[in-house]
């Protein structure tokens, strides 16, 4: 029975169906209505994801420049650089460098820096956790990016 039908029926014997009545809807409406509604808000929500991540992407760029940048400031020569993606807020640096250097006095200062940097770009959206890895003749990238580590950082 269509919406029409139910109006001919009731619009009589002292009933009136109300101006109101263009604005009713069947079940069936109402439950295309919901689906429409949920695909719409999940294709938001992987959109607004698809975007916090590309925000945070950049900064880890940033982040992994001002540690180049600090690097070179007390003579270091940092090796290759890798990011992991942990969760959509929280991204893991690794950065390698050759042994001599991660064994002298001076990388207290390194890790001092980096881990203030780590705190100040602490955000409800953003979190990023630097390590320091030596290596000495050969890193095994494979074993690196078994771990997650999908991502070498290029400079641009």
């Amino acid at each position: 029975m269509t919406q029409e039908q139910v109006f001919e029926i009731v619009d009589r014997d002292g009933w009136k169906a109300t101006p109101d009545r263009d604005l009713l809807f069947s079940s069936d409406h109402v439950i295309e209505a919901y689906f429409k509604g949920k695909d719409a808000g999940q294709r938001t929500e992987t959109s607004l994801a698809a975007d916090q991540i590309g925000k945070n992407l950049q900064r880890s760029s940033e982040v992994t420049a001002s540690i180049l940048d600090n690097f070179r400031k007390h003579g270091f020569n940092p090796g290759d650089i890798f990011l992991r993606i942990a969760s959509q807020k929280f991204y893991e640096i690794l950065i390698t460098l050759p042994e001599s250097e991660f064994l002298s006095d001076v990388i207290l200062d390194i890790y001092s820096f980096i881990g203030e940097l780590q705190q100040k770009e602490a955000s409800d959206y953003y979190n990023v956790d630097v390590t320091l890895c030596p290596f000495s003749e050969r890193l095994n990238v494979d074993c690196l990016t078994a771990d997650g580590f999908i991502f070498r950082y290029t400079g641009n």
